[in-house]
């Protein structure tokens, strides 16, 4: 078995489609998670995110990140109380 192919394996990229590598899935992580990709290269990163066990969880943790600052920026991380103690 080539050295690739196992790899893949052990990192639980078992499907036989070619799939972006990795390094350019995280390089590119958060054009995706922004939506700024085109559909094509968009599709092919959630591909590889659906089947690689080493680049989900880092995906995972950026789009709660985030999430989080998007809240924050939105005003909806934390009751109008506690933001008027604060700024009292």
């Amino acid at each position: 078995m080539p050295l690739l192919k196992m790899i893949q394996k052990w990192l639980g990229m078992t499907s036989d489609k070619p799939m972006m590598p990795c390094e350019e899935v995280l390089e590119r992580l958060f054009e995706y998670l922004d939506e700024e990709m085109p559909d094509f290269e968009s599709q092919q990163v959630k591909d590889h995110l659906e089947v690689c066990k080493a680049c989900f969880p880092r995906a995972e943790f950026e789009r709660a990140f985030l999430e989080a600052v998007q809240k924050v920026k939105s005003g909806e991380a934390c009751p109008d109380s506690v933001r008027q103690s604060v700024l009292a």
